[in-house]
Formats: C-alpha cells, sequence, structure tokens
C-alpha cells in the first residue's frame, strides 16, 4: 500500500492548520476516514484525489507522492551546498539555507539548519542573536516536536529551545529541556560496536571511530577548563604546549596520525582566546600552529598512509564527520568567519595565510 499519500494528507493538513474533522467535512468523508488515511491503513477514493489536491493547492503528483523520491534528492543537494559554503561565505550559507525552508517548508531537517543558523551555528549562541529570532524558531522547534519521528531531528530542536530558555533567562526550564534529552552524546556508535566480533574488521572500525570521537570530545573540554580558567596567560600556554608535545609523542611510537587533529584543536582554542583578548601577534601564532597540524592531519587522510589495524574506509567516515579536515577548507574559513573579521585586518595575519595559500 501506498503509504506516502496518507504522510502527505498528515503534512498538508497540519501546513494548513486544520483539524482531521474539518478536513473530513470539507471532503465529504468522515473524520475516521481521514485519520485511517493518515495512519496509512487505508487509501482515499480515487474520486477524492482531485478535491484534495486542489484543497491543499498542490499538484497530484504531489499529494500521491510521485516527486517525492525527487524532492529527497534536491533537498540532500541542497543540504549539502550548505555544508559546503558554511566553512567559506557563512552569510552566503544562511541565505542558502533559508531558501531551502522557503522551497521546502516541511522538511524538518533543513527547518533545524536554518534555525541553528539564525542562533549562530550549535555553540556558543549569543543570547541577543536568539532572541533576536525567538519568534521564528519557536514554532519550528514545537513544530518538530509536535511531528517529527527522526531522534536526531528531534534533539537538535530540544537543543535549540533550551537555548532559548537560557537567553530568555529561563535557566529552570532549559535545564528541564536538557534533563530529558534522548542522548546528549550519541552513543549510537559504542552499540554498534558491542555488535561485532572483537578483532573483526568491524569491530575495529568502530572501536577507532569511538576512540577517534572520545578523545576529540574530552581534549575540547580540557582545552576550555585552561583557557577559560583563572590561571596566568603563560600557564596556560605551557600546558597546552605539554598536551601538543605528548600527542606528538604519541604520534612518533605508535603511528596515530589522527592526533594531528587533536593537536590542531590545542592550538586553534588558544588562538581563540588571543583573538577574544585582542593579542592579534599571539593570535596569529597560534592559528600558524593549527595550520601546521591541519595539514599534517590532511595530509594523512589524503594519503595511503593506514594506522595499525585500521579498517580501510574509516577514512571515509571520518571526512564526513570532519568538514574543515584539510588546509584549503581551513585557509577558507579563516579568510571568511566573521569572528576573526578585526584579526583579517592586520598584516601579521595576512602574511601568515600566505605562507599556506601557496599549498
Amino acid at each position: 500500500m501506498n503509504t506516502e499519500i496518507g504522510k502527505n494528507i498528515k503534512r498538508l493538513r497540519q501546513a494548513k492548520n486544520i483539524t482531521q474533522d474539518k478536513l473530513a467535512e470539507y471532503i465529504g468523508v468522515s473524520t475516521p476516514a481521514v485519520s485511517k488515511w493518515e495512519r496509512g491503513e487505508t487509501l482515499p477514493d480515487i474520486a477524492l484525489v482531485l478535491p484534495l489536491a486542489s484543497y491543499f493547492d498542490v499538484s497530484t503528483d504531489e499529494l500521491l507522492g510521485f516527486n517525492a523520491a525527487a524532492n529527497a534528492a534536491e533537498i540532500q543537494k541542497r543540504i549539502t551546498e550548505y555544508y559546503d559554503t558554511c566553512s567559506k561565505k557563512w552569510d552566503d550559507a544562511g541565505k542558502l539555507i533559508a531558501a531551502a525552508h522557503k522551497e521546502f517548508p516541511n522538511d524538518f531537517k533543513i527547518m533545524t539548519l536554518h534555525a541553528y543558523h539564525m542562533i549562530g551555528g550549535n555553540a556558543d549562541n549569543p543570547s541577543e542573536t536568539v532572541l533576536v529570532h525567538a519568534d521564528k524558531i519557536l514554532p519550528m522547534c514545537e513544530r518538530i516536536l509536535a511531528e517529527c519521528t527522526d531522534d536526531g531531528i528531534r534533539q537538535n530542536a530540544i537543543d535549540i529551545l533550551g537555548k532559548l530558555y537560557k537567553a530568555r533567562g529561563e535557566y529552570d526550564k532549559a535545564i528541564t529541556m536538557y534533563d530529558n534529552f534522548p542522548d546528549f552524546y550519541n552513543t549510537k556508535n559504542q552499540k554498534l560496536e558491542q555488535l561485532f566480533t572483537r578483532a573483526s574488521e568491524e569491530w575495529w572500525h568502530y572501536i577507532h571511530k569511538n576512540m577517534f570521537e572520545l578523545t576529540n570530545f574530552a581534549l575540547d573540554k580540557i582545552e576550555r577548563v585552561i583557557w577559560y580558567s583563572n590561571m596566568p596567560t603563560d600557564k596556560k600556554e605551557k600546558l597546552t604546549g605539554m598536551m601538543a608535545e605528548f600527542i606528538e609523542s604519541m604520534i612518533a611510537e605508535t603511528g596515530y596520525e589522527l592526533g594531528y587533529k587533536f593537536i590542531a584543536s590545542l592550538y586553534g582554542e588558544a588562538a581563540k582566546h588571543f583573538v577574544i583578548t585582542k593579542q592579534n601577534e599571539n593570535a596569529c601564532k597560534y592559528y600558524e600552529l593549527r595550520l601546521i597540524y591541519v595539514q599534517k592531519f590532511g595530509d594523512f587522510m589524503a594519503s595511503n598512509r593506514a594506522i595499525c589495524d585500521m579498517p580501510k574506509n574509516l577514512k571515509t567516515d571520518l571526512q564526513k564527520m570532519h568538514n574543515r579536515a584539510g588546509l584549503h577548507d581551513e585557509i577558507e574559513w579563516l579568510e571568511n568567519t566573521p569572528f576573526l573579521a578585526e584579526l583579517r585586518k592586520s598584516e601579521a595575519f595576512d602574511m601568515m595565510l600566505n605562507k599556506y595559500r601557496k599549498f
């Protein structure tokens, strides 16, 4: 049975903000009949297809779901284009996702990306920015939670709502929202790891993937503990250098070249601190160190080199998860992110970037 028809009737009815009773009354059927269509248990009579399409102001093809596959492909194309543009030109990416949302107003993934973009991304969202867009993001998130069945998208809606409550000063409400978060740090790969026999290729794939992601996550927290603490700056720099040296020695001993990503992250956090405190010389110094290790990480990802017991497709998986995996993408980000608008005015920053643009 073609359940797309029922899904489309439900989607279009909710977009029109009418009840099943009202639709049933207009079409001349019972409310239970509409309910069965939407649950996919029965189909509308062929004679009702045209009146339904006319009422919802869509083509019969759209109502029947004949263009669903084409729409899905176009939606994915728009999402890919958005991600590709985000690290290069933030404002242009915002225009792309806003246009995609206008064209596909009922796609929940596009809806979520549009909401995140309006508030400045998925982290460090200024309360004033969130509040400016509150009237738009609130109904988006409420609709996702009411209608969407995809757990990942629902989690994003909860995350955005928590940020909105925080921006309003409603911390208790935000905390309650996050207390109900199904899985704040996704453990799906941990479960997948447990499915396979130890030391099998599939098991090694998830072991490596989990170790990389969890180490990356843990280091992010350690970096913040260092750089947002009250320690003197020279001590923060010393600790950052010690951690980088430790990871470098681990790479030398084990060949775990994925560790270059961790070192790049350490230096990136240091650079961010000096941007915030308007110490341009130190910011340039640490962004250059970051570029060195981004290049090392990118070279490894593009090479045929492998880590002991690392499955062939792990690099591909990690590449998908880390959009700025290479030097070219990193330089484009440095040249376009609004965060570095002031730093880009300095001659030292431009000279530093010129060393790496040729690569």
